[in-house]
């Protein structure tokens, strides 16, 4: 039992910490907890990929040992170029000023906790809840668990397709993470994954957190992490285990790099970014879009081209491997899926079935009374980021306008990801995960403003409260929808 806990623990280290912690020290990261799980979820993905296209087996020891060479050349990087001794009174300063926090902020983190462990309960009693999350994500995790190896996929061959039986070339980033949880334990355990998932949720909270404090004020920061937490439509999108935990996290740590940047020549932060960028086009196709989405913000800021370069360059280099791997063996790299008339089409039956989609699940298709079920869905689902949000967003638009300019692209992904959702237009919004971030962020910045005065503090405060409860009621009952 010992020894399993701590194998369990030294692969939670040496897979989700450790190499992207020692990373971001040499890229002068800002938010070095956030980043460090972010690039090592790259560290291990291409990790995993190496061997399969090395020919070697995907095992824990190989894994291991490559994780190893990774995290003992990036721990000789910062010894010789920045040194121990500063790491260290990097993180425990010397003379660190530490300011009480108000009781309201005491509340808004209490509610921010609250919905961290919730999820973490509620998770260990109901793992994997996605409707397709068993046969898809979790099905590919067990598959490299028990074959060592990921040549069956994406499956083209019958003797793929008894192994793996969906057509996917999904990046396989949320299946590695759980793959590696499976290998240390020796077993496919389920309940092993809370740990990635929440691993995710604290990420989150964390850069929403930095964020907003960088661009308004620290009472901000806390606001926008407790209205984020306080949502239903986010805390489903993490906890059914598929692509969105990760694609949330790809938009706040790219966001939060983005702004917090000291300039053009700051390529230090424009290559953090790309980093998290290039986690949400390894999440899933639409992550694309992400890096268009930073491109944009850069544009707003007047970062100038050389900041958009190196960003967009940084992004598409690590994402495009997969792609390109994907694009040899099948013809197309978004397979199943063509891309127009770019690329033909790889498995005609499924494109048919896919075609069969369009016109039974597009919006067209949508009646007004499933208009008036999505619009109920949303209110109830993040009443503070839905509300909120827009309306900062108009009100400043001057000031904010790269924040809903970004929920605005994240809302059209969106949109056209709902033809593509077998699962129908209410289980297509847990693509929304990430367009939450920008719009917590406003949605935290009005009220932040406004509530110097105590009272209006407080009412503030009373209203994420409020929000909070409903959470964790409908975390209890999940997956039966509540109705208000």
């Amino acid at each position: 039992m010992i020894s399993a806990m701590a194998t369990l623990t030294a692969a939670v280290l040496l897979g989700f910490i450790l190499p992207g912690y020692l990373a971001s020290i040499l890229l002068g990261s800002r938010a070095r907890f956030g980043s460090a799980f972010i690039i090592s979820m790259l560290v291990l993905f291409y990790g995993v990929l190496g061997c399969d296209a090395a020919g070697l087996p995907i095992t824990f020891p190989t894994v291991c040992v490559y994780e190893g060479v990774v995290t003992a050349t990036l721990a000789w990087g910062v010894h010789r170029r920045i040194g121990w001794r500063a790491v260290r009174e990097s993180i425990w300063p010397r003379s660190r000023k530490t300011e009480g926090g108000t009781a309201e902020k005491r509340v808004l983190l209490g509610c921010t906790v609250a919905a961290g462990v919730m999820m973490f309960l509620r998770y260990l009693v109901q793992p994997l809840s996605g409707a397709d999350t068993p046969f898809r994500w979790d099905l590919l995790a067990t598959q490299i668990l028990g074959h060592g190896r990921m040549d069956f996929y994406p499956p083209l061959r019958p003797e793929d397709y008894r192994i793996y039986f969906f057509p996917d070339a999904i990046p396989p980033t949320v299946s590695i993470a759980y793959w590696w949880l499976y290998a240390a334990a020796g077993r496919h355990e389920p309940r092993l994954t809370v740990i990635a998932i929440v691993l995710q949720y604290a990420c989150v909270i964390a850069l929403t957190f930095r964020a907003a404090t960088r661009l308004h004020s620290p009472r901000a920061g806390f606001l926008a992490a407790a209205i984020l937490a306080s949502s239903p439509l986010f805390y489903r999108a993490l906890f059914i285990g598929q692509e969105t935990g990760l694609t949330a996290l790809s938009m706040a740590g790219m966001l939060f790099f983005l702004i917090s940047s000291d300039g053009p020549r700051d390529v230090q932060s424009m290559v953090l970014a790309g980093l998290c960028g290039s986690l949400g086009a390894l999440s899933r196709e639409y992550g694309w879009m992400w890096i268009a989405i930073g491109a944009v913000v850069l544009a707003w800021q007047r970062q100038g081209w050389a900041a958009i370069a190196v960003f967009a360059a940084t992004a598409a280099v690590v994402a495009a491997p997969w792609y390109v791997r994907t694009w040899l063996l099948t013809g197309d790299p978004f397979y199943p899926l063509a891309a127009g008339r770019l690329f033909r089409a790889a498995t005609p039956v499924y494109s048919g079935f896919v075609n069969m989609q369009h016109e039974l699940l597009g919006l067209s298709a949508m009646s007004a009374e499933n208009w008036r079920e999505l619009a109920r869905f949303l209110l109830l689902g993040a009443p503070l980021p839905l509300v909120l949000g827009p309306v900062v967003g108009v009100c400043e638009a001057r000031r904010w306008g790269f924040l809903t300019l970004a929920a605005l692209l994240l809302l059209a992904v969106w949109l056209q990801s709902v033809p593509y959702t077998q699962g129908g237009f209410l289980y297509s919004t847990r693509v929304l995960s990430a367009a939450l971030i920008p719009l917590s962020l406003l949605s935290a910045f009005g009220p932040a403003a406004i509530s110097t005065r105590p009272r209006v503090g407080w009412t503030v405060t009373a209203a994420v409260v409020l929000c909070s409860s409903w959470m964790l009621v409908n975390a209890l009952a999940f997956p039966v929808e509540l109705d208000a």
